[in-house]
Order: C-alpha cells, then structure tokens, then sequence
C-alpha cells in the first residue's frame, strides 16, 4: 500500500468537515477533487445527483458553478498579472475593441479591476446566461455585443453593482 502524503491525509481528515458543511447547506449532491503537481491526490462524491432516484454523484457529474467562474477568472487574470502579461489597469477597451458601452467614460476608462469589482456602474446582466436547465441563452461571442446595451445606473467606480 503506497504511503499517504501529509497533504492527502489532511484530506480524508477535512471529509467530516466537508459532510457537515454540505449539510448545513443544504446541498443535495457534491464533488470534490484536488489535483497535487499534476495528479488527482483526493477525489470524494457526496450526497445525491438525484435525489428522486437515489442517483449518487460521481467524479464525472457535470455541476452549474454559476458564479463561482468569479473565483476561477480572478485567479486566472491574476497569475496573468503576476507573470506581467496583463495589469490591473488595463484598459477593456485595448483587449475588447468591441466594448462601446452606452457610457463614453466607461467605454474609454474601464479596466480589468473595474469589470472584477462590479464598479463600471452599468445595470445587471445576470439573466442573460441560462435558461431553466442550464442552456446557454447566448453565445459567449456575442456577450460583449449584450453588455454594450446596459444601461448606466450607477456612476463609474463609486459603488459596487453586482453583474455576471
């Protein structure tokens, strides 16, 4: 039997936790896998896939993440910064010629930081992705043609509007 790593044993040690968390919020069904240089060092499926058949989940269960691609673009845009490929305040404007929102200042000055904060003041846009079931309403390649008719509804850079 192969040794266990410091970090797998912490692993099958957080499973309580996980389970209780889980049930405290009420999720019928989890994944959870964690990768370590390249390889899958902890995989454990909780819960129901389907709760009316008993279905359990498996390592291949598909899952809405919804707005956890929040998490996921800040940490990516972020390794980009940090290998100096991108800043912080550049402009959406020099990576989205398209961006031509109904407000010149947000059009012109807007940044990466601006879009991850949710302070461009422009409305919400959280109804256009899915539908009932999951279904792509639009086409990623046309969400910049979508987000360029919001409206203004807050001034640029003084509140946070929450938006997908």
């Amino acid at each position: 039997m192969p040794e266990t790593s410091p970090i797998e044993a912490r692993l099958q040690q957080a499973v309580t936790a996980l389970e209780q968390i889980l049930q405290a919020g009420g999720a019928l069904g989890a994944s959870i896998g964690v990768s370590f240089r390249g390889a899958t060092i902890f995989e454990r499926n909780f819960g129901a896939k389907n709760v009316a058949t008993g279905e359990k989940p498996t390592s291949d269960t598909l899952y809405s993440v919804a707005s956890l691609t929040k998490a996921f673009t800040g940490s990516a845009i972020s390794l980009l910064v940090h290998e100096g490929k991108l800043r912080w305040d550049t402009k959406v404007k020099s990576l989205l010629p398209d961006f031509d929102t109904q407000c010149s200042n947000v059009t012109n000055n807007a940044t990466i930081l601006d879009l991850l904060s949710h302070r461009t003041g422009l409305g919400m846009s959280n109804q256009w992705w899915y539908g009932a079931q999951g279904e792509l309403l639009i086409e990623p390649s046309e969400s910049v043609r979508y987000s360029n008719t919001l409206p203004q509804v807050g001034q640029f850079r003084s509140t946070c509007k929450y938006s997908s």
